[in-house]
């Protein structure tokens, strides 16, 4: 278990982390929720495909006052430019891969949908992949 002396020491590292990435020691309080996407190119092999459908249809059935964006990392994006895409997350959906070590980043109350690639399952999830329907995949959204 964790005691006080840890969960201090853990405080101080994340506000040191923020620091470096320019941002303020603790996360700001959002008064309006944000959805952040993040997705890489194709060629990395960890993307999540259709998630521009997934974007354009949020952007029509969100409320006005959820902010949607999509955050595209590519090389040579700075420390900043990556913590400050995950500061404002209240909502983030993201491929599992190294990107998610900008956790630190995330507002304490954040919400995160962690995609995995379904080709490197375990054999006993094959029976889930094959009862999933081929491509293209028709994404519902509920509103």
């Amino acid at each position: 278990m964790y005691d006080a002396s840890d969960l201090e020491t853990g405080r101080k590292r994340l506000e040191f982390l923020r620091q470096c990435a320019s941002l303020p020691p603790v996360p700001p309080r959002q008064k309006n929720p944000t959805v952040v996407l993040v997705n890489r190119p194709f060629a990395d092999g960890r993307s999540i495909l259709g998630l521009d459908d997934v974007y354009d249809r949020l952007q029509r059935l969100l409320p006005s006052h959820v902010q949607l964006t999509l955050h595209l990392p590519r090389g040579g994006v700075g420390l900043h430019d990556q913590a400050a895409a995950f500061d404002k997350a209240s909502v983030l959906v993201i491929p599992h891969g190294a990107a998610t070590a900008n956790f630190a980043f995330l507002p304490l109350d954040a919400v995160v949908l962690d995609v995995h690639a379904l080709h490197k399952k375990h054999e006993h999830d094959k029976g889930i992949i094959r009862s999933l329907p081929m491509p293209p995949y028709n994404v519902t959204i509920q509103s």
